[in-house]
């Protein structure tokens, strides 16, 4: 008798693995994150994708009609509560047999995550045949927040009739394992909302970068990016970003911010640099002095 019992035990075990094999393959989530540090109210974007596994066709959505996606988002062995009034993916919708769905969401404006500190997240998705959550690998991220070094508030007209609303750019240095890069912050000059916080690229600390507002309270920064490169970079005063322009030093001059009477900033010295042209131009002098290494200066 004792055999027997000791051979109904597998089978026991390999019949519940069986029942658990489809149910564990119905969704495949997957979940990416650009980075792993940040600065406070930098978005902090997560790209999700759900492989439906289940062999038919599946209408995604939450349960009592909540978003089918969220987070379980954690400081520490804390868990983080999602901001009041947000959410995602509340709409229901049909994914095909066999078929992904990609979507990048900003994790920062859905859950509050505060000025520094680590967290860790991973994404949800609800299985309404089963019932169930799906859950993603889970990810952690550190964000930080400088102390800028430069600021300036300015008057941002409303409209006929109504007071100019003040706002602060700002502008402070976050410094990586092996690299800096240069961030650009709006707020309000007198109250806690942060319109914008993003990098405006690569720095290099040698000399202090210039920043200037014009007579449109835009936002005009021009910082080193590497050994003689200058980035001449643009921000609206709404706090999106308008575009950057590459220069390079010159013998006799190198790249200045100026303003004039008017209030319009342009840059004056150095010249305008194009990255993909001087590629190109060291992709093509490389190919010259590899064949004129060959004997007579032959192609093979």
């Amino acid at each position: 008798m004792i055999p027997a019992r000791r051979a109904a035990a597998p089978a026991a075990l390999l019949a519940s693995v069986a029942l658990a094999t489809p149910a564990a393959a119905q969704l495949s989530v997957d979940l990416q994150i650009e980075k792993t540090q940040f600065v406070a109210y930098e978005p902090v974007k997560a790209t999700v994708t759900v492989h439906n596994r289940a062999g038919q066709d599946v209408v995604l959505g939450g349960p009592g009609g909540s978003g089918w996606l969220s987070f379980d988002v954690r400081s520490g062995t804390t868990i983080v509560s999602p901001r009041a009034g947000r959410g995602f993916g509340a709409e229901p919708f049909l994914l095909s047999a066999g078929q992904k769905i990609t979507k990048t969401v900003n994790v920062g404006s859905l859950y509050p995550l505060g000025e520094f500190g680590d967290y860790s997240f991973n994404a949800q998705v609800y299985f309404p045949p089963l019932g169930q959550f799906f859950n993603s690998q889970r990810k952690r991220i550190s964000i930080s927040n400088p102390r800028p070094f430069w600021s300036e508030s300015i008057g941002v007209p409303q409209g006929p009739g109504r007071l100019a609303s003040f706002r602060e750019y700002s502008l402070l240095i976050h410094r990586g394992a092996s690299t800096a890069h240069l961030y650009m912050r709006l707020k309000e000059a007198r109250g806690p909302r942060v319109y914008a916080t993003y990098s405006l690229g690569r720095y290099v600390d040698i000399g202090k970068p210039q920043a200037i507002a014009d007579s449109e309270a835009r936002l005009h920064v021009l910082h080193m990016v590497s050994p003689r490169v200058y980035q001449h970079a643009i921000v609206r005063p709404d706090g999106s970003f308008e575009g950057a322009t590459i220069y390079q030093d010159m013998p006799s001059s190198r790249p200045k911010l100026m303003i004039d009477g008017a209030g319009v900033v342009q840059v004056r010295g150095g010249q305008r640099y194009d990255p993909e042209a001087a590629a190109a131009v060291a992709e093509l002098e490389a190919g010259v002095r590899s064949a004129s290494d060959r004997p007579g200066g032959l192609p093979e």
